[in-house]
């Protein structure tokens, strides 16, 4: 990943297909270059998300469900801390 981030950022190749959060955490902490390349939403892209789901434990799925609602600030703060979704807005 770093290397293709690399070329990127040295206008050796146009562009690079990845997570956006995988790529800022290589921007970021492996190459200290915080903000060298930017997500682009004109192009092609799909976008991803995190699923749970059970057939034998629907209550846990509802627990889950009543613990996401409840915890917006905390889950919040875990994305800004994490850079989870950073650049995406």
């Amino acid at each position: 990943m770093d290397l293709l981030l690399k070329q990127v950022a040295m206008e050796r190749i146009d562009g690079a297909y990845a997570s956006v959060a995988v790529a800022n955490y290589y921007l970021d902490a492996v190459l200290g270059s915080p903000g060298a390349l930017r997500f682009d939403p004109s192009l092609p892209h799909s976008r991803d998300h995190y699923m749970l789901s059970t057939v034998s434990h629907p209550k846990v799925v509802a627990e889950f469900d009543a613990w996401m609602a409840a915890n917006q600030p905390l889950i919040k703060t875990i994305k800004e801390r994490t850079g989870a979704e950073k650049g995406l807005n």
